[in-house]
């Protein structure tokens, strides 16, 4: 048996192609990995920029419905006004019925009596 020095070269070369070939497989999974990454985040960015401007329009959409309610608010406690005001004003129209009737029977009673 002859130990042919090239013979261990050619197998150390062998064996370094082969890993050399696995080494490129993995930087090549590794560099689809990263790209897929980086568009995984750019579509995460986008979806908070996108997330970032809904929150401002409900921010300002928030904003008017308190207007309104405020503006509600308003009218409500003008109309409470405007109802206690009719109530006092029916209430007196009620007593100067009232009075108006009392004189009448007075009279009558007066003019008969």
């Amino acid at each position: 048996m002859t130990n042919d020095i090239t013979s261990y070269g050619d197998v150390y070369l062998e064996e370094l192609s082969k890993n050399l070939k696995e080494n490129k497989d993995e930087y090549s999974k590794l560099l689809d990995w990263t790209s897929e990454l980086s568009e995984n985040n750019f579509n995460l960015i986008k979806e908070i920029k996108d997330l970032e401007v809904k929150f401002t329009n409900l921010k300002y959409k928030s904003n008017d419905w308190i207007a309104d309610l405020k503006h509600a608010e308003e009218v409500r406690l003008k109309l409470v006004k405007e109802n206690i005001a009719l109530r006092e004003e029916i209430k007196n129209l009620k007593d100067d019925i009232k009075y108006e009737r009392e004189l009448r029977i007075a009279g009558a009673k007066y003019h008969n009596g």
